[in-house]
């Protein structure tokens, strides 16, 4: 809480729109937990629950987060918004399974999924700027000439500049907020270090599949920032800011999140379970899209169906 709040802060003074706070810090800032639940358990060499984190927190993002806000109150929606990234959001969830086809995900391979994410934040940034839609072959082809390469460079120069060359009084208070987030950062790691050595223990204790734990206690508790943004937006009736959420959380959680692990430490895996959560992991994303451009608002109904799907996914995955 205290990261997102300090990056936010310190963004707008930088001279950051609100509306990059919104993209980048909302939905990163909220998969934060689970970046470094699976970067540590990567380091640790526990990648079942490095990869089944991501997954797990796809689905409990899609089944657990939205199903209960749909039931908490009714969510309309707006297919114009979500439009615009439901493609990455597809795209990002169907490379999963086909980077795992290998049992791996290589160092390069995590690099790959980490710049396709920068790209992607990168392009949108800047197309939205014009209050228009974009194609997705437009994005591949930004992606494939660089183009991002210097605008991020130059966006980055012009936010050091304006740290640098600020009066004393700004410049005190930037780095206060600078050192709020390092310290916030510290914990986090922290925290999810004792999470991690702790779900290793347990699944030990249990005799049950490290991937299993990823998938439900990790992934579960990783997801209660979405889940707290996602209700409270359901309540003040903001059904595009939760369903941007969820969507930008499950890209980034996708592309980044797993990306990072993969670079920190190769991903080796052996378990079914992975491989099949994968693949239902995506089945949620195409119910998650079905209801998002079939339904103008999602209500009792709709939340009852994706709790029951999250409760038969968990059956079958345990």
């Amino acid at each position: 809480d205290y990261l997102i709040e300090s990056a936010s802060r310190l963004a707008k003074m930088l001279g950051v729109s609100e509306l990059v706070i919104g993209l980048t810090i909302v939905a990163v800032g909220t998969s934060i937990p689970e970046m470094a639940s699976s970067v540590t358990a990567s380091l640790q060499g526990s990648p079942a629950i490095a990869i089944a984190n991501v997954l797990g927190s796809n689905i409990s993002n899609i089944a657990l987060v939205l199903g209960l806000s749909a039931l908490l109150g009714s969510v309309a929606i707006s297919r114009r918004i979500v439009k615009r990234d439901s493609q990455m959001l597809l795209v990002s969830s169907l490379l999963i399974p086909i980077v795992l086809l290998n049992g791996k995900i290589s160092s390069l391979e995590g690099f790959l999924l980490i710049m396709l994410f920068v790209a992607y934040s990168a392009f949108i940034f800047r197309k939205r700027k014009q209050l228009k839609g974009y194609g997705f072959a437009g994005f591949l082809e930004y992606f494939v000439k660089l183009g991002y390469v210097a605008e991020i460079t130059e966006t980055g120069a012009g936010m050091l500049r304006s740290f640098l060359t600020g009066k004393g009084v700004r410049r005190a208070v930037e780095a206060r907020e600078l050192f709020i987030i390092l310290v916030s950062c510290f914990f986090v790691v922290v925290s999810a270090d004792f999470m991690i050595k702790g779900a290793i223990g347990l699944s030990r204790a249990i005799g049950m599949d490290e991937s299993f734990i990823g998938l439900t206690v990790i992934a579960i508790g990783t997801s209660l920032p979405e889940l707290s943004v996602s209700i409270t937006a359901a309540r003040k009736h903001k059904g595009n800011l939760m369903v941007g959420n969820i969507v930008g959380s499950n890209i980034s959680n996708a592309l980044l999140v797993l990306g990072l692990a993969a670079l920190a430490r190769p991903l080796v895996i052996s378990s079914q379970t992975i491989l099949k959560s994968a693949g239902a992991m995506c089945l949620f994303t195409l119910l998650f899209l079905f209801l998002i451009f079939t339904r103008k608002k999602l209500g009792k109904a709709e939340g009852i169906l994706l709790l029951a799907s999250y409760a038969i996914f968990l059956f079958l995955a345990y």
